[in-house]
């Protein structure tokens, strides 16, 4: 019913409160007549009930001749319109203000390439029919083209009672400001199972527990308290989630809540609505916190699977050779490869990368990634009377900006195995280019459940002291959870390579 713009990033973009307002953008155009743009597309006019919150998307194409960005002190936002910066009764606490409710998403968009917008918005407590105008602006330079472009929302329902979200909890000192989470829109199959996450500040005055008579935990929400379809057996209950993952979590601090979820056999879209809540005692906040999930009629197939890695600045996809028994299709014409930096789940045509004719490619080498950039990859199986027959997974993946070669003549290789009592790691002592006098300082190791090329210090497990000291028992895993590993070679207060990142399941057994 709605049409969906899948994007990522972490959803700090759909959140403008966190842009980069210190980054400065080099020779950035000042003159209004070189900014222009087109409307391009949009998602669909909605129906809401009072109070209810949903997200919106909005696309236009950078007709003139100055880059957007949506940093620095001049960045592209969207306004509101007809009037201009008029305050918005579907404002959400999530806007940059009531007049600007989402910066662009892309961080810069040159000439004719596309910029993205999208928001929550909540519908205001009286029913009836609004018509809400937007329009793009380089802030401090100059508004863009007014093309009209608005949203019908639709609110029916009763009447409901306007909710100060600030003073909820007052009575208990409980508050929590949301921080972050894991993809927003997430397509899954039936039975398929996935893991998510989400993190708050703990913004009031009492310490978060995770244990004890008051807990914190994630419960469902929209309606409190209902039993999820997505519920897994390794939640605490069907309307609990999670525990909260830290042991304490004191005001200022952040806490984080990560759990698996299990798709239902019954196709569809679903809006699956969580809030953190001090058990026997209150709800924490109504921020609104939700995925949107698309449950597909297709089994996950794994059998066509997708794996990558990152290697002296390239991209390298390797993936199962399609069965052609499982499709209608009597041939295959070839693949499909799509790239995004900002959908998690790219598709043909709107993400199409590269096309490789015939069906027995099985890997491809992306040489055109810009390091420090992160992408998504998926591969179509394509036929070329039927289009896209299935997709492989998923897979992300950054490009470090010191991603340095390995080099032929010294295999800095980490192996990985899941034992009892842990993750045992072993990499080969690294010795490129190094005299007796010119050892390494030792080894960081670098471990993320979410990226497939972890880095350091953003994801920094551990340090390993000294040359020759080439294993290490991570004892701080969870059975059943995925990890990624890398080694870092330290020296002189830097990283100078990295060992090939290796993934794995603690299986815990």
């Amino acid at each position: 019913m709605k049409k969906l713009l899948v994007f990522i990033i972490g959803l700090a973009l759909i959140f403008p409160n966190f842009t980069s307002a210190n980054q400065t953008v080099p020779n950035q155009d000042q003159s209004p007549e070189n900014y222009h743009a087109i409307w391009h597309s949009q998602s669909n006019h909605i129906i809401l009930q009072p109070l209810e919150i949903t997200t919106v998307w909005l696309k236009f194409q950078n007709t003139g001749s100055a880059t957007w960005y949506n940093y620095g002190d001049n960045p592209v936002r969207l306004g509101t319109s007809r009037d201009i910066d008029r305050e918005s009764p579907f404002y959400k606490h999530t806007w940059i203000s009531a007049n600007r409710p989402a910066k662009l998403i892309e961080s810069e968009v040159p000439h004719n390439f596309y910029g993205t917008f999208e928001f929550y918005v909540k519908a205001p407590a009286i029913p009836g029919t609004y018509q809400e105008y937007f329009q793009p602006l380089a802030e401090g330079i100059t508004w863009m083209e007014d093309w009209g472009v608005y949203w019908n929302f639709t609110v029916q329902g009763e009447a409901s009672e306007v909710i100060d979200e600030t003073n909820d909890d007052d009575q208990y000192g409980y508050h929590a400001a949301w921080i972050s989470q894991s993809t927003e829109k997430i397509t899954m199959a039936s039975d398929e199972i996935k893991t998510i996450w989400v993190e708050f500040e703990n913004t009031g005055s009492k310490t978060w527990y995770n244990y004890d008579s008051n807990p914190v935990h994630l419960g469902t929400d929209s309606s409190r308290d209902r039993d999820s379809g997505f519920y897994k057996n390794t939640w605490l209950a069907t309307n609990r989630a999670a525990n909260l993952k830290e042991t304490e979590v004191h005001p200022g601090q952040i806490g984080t809540f990560e759990f698996y979820i299990k798709a239902p056999t019954t196709p569809g879209e679903y809006y699956e609505y969580f809030t953190p809540v001090v058990e026997n005692l209150t709800w924490i906040g109504r921020d609104g916190v939700y995925w949107i999930i698309t449950v597909t009629n297709n089994n996950f197939n794994n059998n066509f699977t997708l794996t990558g890695n990152v290697n002296a600045g390239h991209v390298t996809l390797n993936w199962n050779k399609y069965n052609l028994t499982q499709t209608s299709s009597p041939t295959l014409s070839g693949y499909k490869i799509v790239r995004s930096e900002f959908n998690s789940n790219p598709t043909y045509p709107e993400d199409w990368w590269v096309y490789l004719s015939g069906n027995h490619h099985t890997s491809y080498t992306d040489t055109s990634v810009t390091p420090g950039h992160n992408y998504y990859y998926r591969v179509g199986a394509y036929d070329s009377n039927q289009g896209v027959v299935e997709y492989s997974n998923n897979i992300y993946l950054i490009v470090p900006v010191n991603n340095l070669p390995n080099s032929s003549d010294n295999q800095f290789d980490l192996v990985a195995a899941s034992q009892n009592n842990g993750i045992h790691l072993n990499w080969s002592e690294y010795t490129q280019t190094l005299t007796t006098s010119n050892s390494i300082d030792g080894y960081k190791i670098v471990r993320s459940k979410y990226t497939s090329s972890p880095t350091y210090p953003d994801h920094y497990l551990t340090y390993i002291s000294g040359q020759s000291n080439t294993d290490y028992l991570d004892t701080s895993v969870d059975p059943g959870q995925n990890y990624y590993y890398r080694i870092g070679v330290y020296k002189n207060g830097q990283i100078i390579e990295y060992s090939n990142s290796v993934h794995l399941e603690y299986t815990g057994y």
